[in-house]
Parts: C-alpha cells; structure tokens; sequence
C-alpha cells in the first residue's frame, strides 16, 4: 500500500526532478497539515475545460442525460419521444449522475516533471509573489507518503488517438455499468490534450467511495521537500519573510519541516541575476587583490581555480549542485 508506480517509469524518473507550483496559501496548507491535497477529476475541469473527457458514446448519453434530468418537463412531449425511448433502450437514464459520483470520488495529484524550473508553470499555478515551487524526486515522494490507500502514479499521455484507442478496450461500454464507468474514467485521467504536452506531468490517482475523506494524504515533510524556490516576482524581501514565516511555525510545533538550507530564489529570477552579478565582481575583486599578496605561482593557480569554480557553482542551481555531485561519486567509484 501506499505510492505504486511501474519499474519501467520508476527507472525513467530516477535521474530528473519533480516539482510542484502552488500559491503562498497552498504551501502553507501543506506543511501545517503535513498532507498533499488531491484535487477531484471534477475539481480538475475548472483549470481545463478538456479534464477528463468522455469516450464519444458515453459523453453523448452522459450530456443527453444531463440535459434530460434538468428538462423533463419540455422532452416530455411528442417531439422528443423517440429521444426518451433512446434513453431508455441504452439504460443510460441517471448515467449522469452516476458518472458526476465517479468524478467526484476520483483523486488526484499533479506534479510537473522537470530538472529545471519552468516559467510557464510558474505563469500558471504561482504566479504571484511570495509563491512557491517544491521539489522532491520519486524516490523521496514514495519514501515520503504514508496512507493504506494504493495511489497509482502515472505519466500523463498527450494524446486523444492513444485516449480513443484504449477506451475501446475497455469492454461493453454501451451497457455503462459501475466498474466500466470508473475504469473509463480512471482512464480519462490518465490523458490531457496534445496542447497541455508541455507540463510534462506526472499523476498520483485513486478512487475512494468515502464521503469523510477530507482529500488528503499524510506525508513526512522532510522526505518529500527537497527544495522550496520562491516566485520569479519575489525579492530578497520576500524570500526572507516566507523563511521566518516557516521558522515561527516551527517554534510553534505547527510544523516539523526543517528549512536549514532550502529555501532559495527563483533562478529567473531579477533578484538572483543581481545576487549574481555581486557575487562575480566580488570575486574578481578578490582575485585581483590575491595576484598581488601570493608569491608562489601554484598558490596563485589553485585560489584562482576556487575563485572560478565558485562562481560556476553560483550559477548552477541547489537542486542540480546535488545531481552533479551524485554524479561525479558515481564516476569517482567507477574508476576506483
């Protein structure tokens, strides 16, 4: 129980970054509550008018039916009987309420996969200062969640020929029974339209038919975060105050994340091109004072090659610093 995921796409993540963007808000919900909050494939909508979509047949009964249940009074006439027997002969009548129950007890989570920031996503979900981008990777949010539910995490596909392709395995979907309607859309979960192909997005989903789920799920903070970026809008100022923010919540017991080194600006960000820029005269300052105090030419060499592989470093984002890290001990015991 708990994160399921195939070995195949387990491999696939291994090697890159999760992130998920979130208002200032929402961030805070996460670490006072220590749990990730499922959205509905309902809820889901709202964002994307395409969430979910129907196969053809069943989003035809599903609206028909819809549109029945609020309008009887006018399909009941001559006119609209052989709609009626229509209805009747598919046993589609009430379908769409029970797809509404179906939608309603599906969750799900999203999370953009990514080694780098993107600044469309922050367009999308954080845009405003003060918001926040996590990062974890795939190993640190199956250690991370605790749950006896089996949450199934799954790549989103682009692509409505793959969706139409796979709805028709999905046998007798005329008769629209209980089990065919959530398998169908478990399915429409797993899909998002060709335009969404570039938030690259990785899915935890379950249904759960229990009406006092608050929708959320226990996690260790401390396994999940790896990272928190502030928004590309957000000074110094801002990163500071969502830091004491987090501190004070800490003092209070209202939290347990530990945020010693890890909480940073955004990296397209005017507040780190400005860290930056200071940090590089800084240093070259310092390299210029040093070519007149060194006397020996190998002392010379080695502060300069410190002086330049600081200010690479400078340039490189925590989350990668540690991926290039990992990486050069794997060479390391490679060689050895």
């Amino acid at each position: 129980m708990g994160l399921i995921i195939d070995k195949e796409l387990r491999n696939e993540l291994k090697d890159t970054y999760i992130w998920r963007y979130m208002s200032l808000a929402k961030f805070l919900d996460l670490i006072t509550t220590n749990s990730i909050y499922f959205a509905t494939n309902k809820q889901l909508i709202t964002g994307d008018p395409y969430e979910g979509t129907l196969p053809i047949f069943t989003n035809a009964l599903f609206y028909l039916d819809s549109d029945y249940q609020s309008k009887k009074e006018e399909y009941n006439n001559i006119s609209a009987k052989p709609l009626i027997d229509i209805l009747k002969d598919t046993k589609s009548l009430q379908i769409s309420q029970k797809i509404e129950n179906i939608r309603n007890s599906t969750y799900i989570n999203c999370w953009h996969i990514n080694d780098d920031e993107n600044y469309l996503m922050w367009q999308s979900y954080a845009r405003k200062k003060g918001d926040i981008a996590i990062v974890s990777d795939i190993d640190s949010l199956i250690d991370a969640i605790d749950t006896d539910i089996d949450i199934e995490a799954i790549k989103v596909k682009y692509s409505s020929k793959d969706f139409n392709i796979e709805i028709t395995n999905v046998s007798n979907t005329v008769n629209n029974s209980e089990e065919e309607l959530k398998e169908i859309i478990k399915i429409s979960s797993k899909y998002k339209k060709e335009l969404f192909k570039n938030e690259n997005e990785l899915r935890l989903i379950f249904q759960l038919n229990n009406k006092d789920f608050n929708q959320k799920i226990k996690v260790d903070l401390n396994k999940l975060i790896k990272y928190i970026y502030v928004s590309p809008d957000s000074t110094e100022t801002e990163k500071q105050t969502v830091i004491k923010l987090i501190s004070s919540l800490r003092d209070k017991k209202e939290t347990n994340l530990n945020i010693e080194n890890k909480v940073f600006n955004s990296f397209i960000s005017n507040t780190y091109a400005q860290e930056s820029i200071q940090m590089s005269t800084e240093m070259a300052l310092l390299g210029k004072i040093a070519s007149k105090e060194f006397t020996e030419e190998d002392d010379l060499k080695n502060f300069i090659y410190t002086i330049i592989a600081i200010m690479i470093n400078q340039d490189i984002p925590p989350h990668k610093r540690e991926k290039e890290y990992k990486n050069d001990m794997k060479m390391s015991e490679i060689q050895k």
